[in-house]
């Protein structure tokens, strides 16, 4: 089927959505319109929107209710990169400067902070108390994960389980609520689609992350961003936990040392690199992110055969092979 044929047939929708972002991101102070529009148009799949008018096209659903969440689920993931980048000092998103290298830290907090605002305008115009509480709850439990990983800098004694918490509320909450509104705005609410939904982006967002942090330790043209942010930012994510548990003695008092001095500079990466292709990393994140896919793959099983559900299976490939 391939990403493409799956954008071009939902581009009717998706057109709609960017309508919806233009329409609540434009204001008359000028710097809200630029920095907001700025990062909605940087390049991005649009993939959490997508996921719920997939969703809402697996379910039947075609009342066009989903196409305003959709907007209200990519302005909550707007506002959350445009913090994240503060709290990261990142200058580099998707292959262009990011909004506070190209703006300031205070006007990309304060923005981020107005499209968090548009979000929930959003859904109390929707009016369903449901679609509000998974919205309202996944970005309470975003934040709540970005402070759990900025509480996990060089800790690398985190275990898997603790990873997997932080991930989980980072990045899958917001996915299975992308999932999970889009059979809440059926005329009658089957509570079995809800929940299956809900636990299909739960497991998407996990493996999304997990191969995310994968890539982190890859080449610069893979993701837009410099080769090893996230080391340089002293997270510790699942390739770090892996040389950790399976290096030798010399190799993981070295490894202690850098995280226990924060010697994160480009020698200790290069090190990093050595033991992840020592090891084997990337095939063991990668299979580690297959047996949540293969859940994803399960989910669908209950649902009949139709173009939204290849189109989902399409989405789970191209977030495997991400590591190509």
């Amino acid at each position: 089927m391939g990403l493409e044929n799956i954008y071009e047939h939902y581009r009717d929708s998706l057109n709609e959505v960017d309508q919806v972002l233009i329409k609540n991101s434009t204001r008359e102070t000028e710097l809200i319109s630029l920095i907001s529009q700025y990062v909605i148009n940087s390049g991005g799949k649009r993939l959490r929107p997508l996921l719920t008018i997939i969703c809402a096209d697996l379910c039947g659903i075609n009342n066009k209710r989903h196409i305003n969440l959709a907007g209200a689920v990519e302005f909550i993931h707007t506002a959350t990169l445009l913090h994240d980048d503060v709290v990261d000092e990142s200058k580099l998103r998707r292959g262009n400067p990011t909004a506070n290298h190209k703006w300031d830290n205070k006007a990309c907090i304060l923005v981020g902070d107005f499209l968090f605002s548009q979000a929930f305008q959003l859904m109390v115009t929707d009016g369903s108390i449901r679609v509000l509480d998974v919205l309202s709850n996944a970005s309470a439990v975003i934040s709540e994960g970005e402070v759990m990983q900025l509480s996990s800098i060089a800790n690398l004694n985190l275990t898997f389980e603790d990873y997997k918490k932080v991930i989980t509320a980072k990045t899958a909450e917001l996915f299975a609520a992308s999932c999970e509104i889009a059979p809440l705005t059926a005329p009658i609410i089957n509570e079995d689609h809800v929940k299956l939904m809900h636990e299909f982006g739960l497991n998407l967002g996990i493996a999304f992350q997990i191969i995310d942090d994968a890539i982190d330790y890859q080449e610069t043209s893979k993701m837009g961003k410099n080769k090893g942010d996230d080391f340089y930012e002293g997270k510790v994510t699942l390739p770090l936990m892996i040389i950790r548990d399976e290096c030798n003695f010399d190799e993981k008092t070295k490894l202690q040392n850098i995280f226990f001095n924060h010697e994160f500079t480009q020698e200790s990466l290069e090190f990093i690199i050595v033991l992840i292709e020592k090891y084997n990393v990337f095939d063991k994140c990668f299979n580690t992110a297959k047996t949540y896919m293969s859940k994803c793959t399960e989910i669908l099983a209950h649902f009949p055969d139709s173009f939204a559900k290849n189109a989902l299976k399409e989405i789970i490939e191209f977030t495997l092979v991400r590591k190509y």
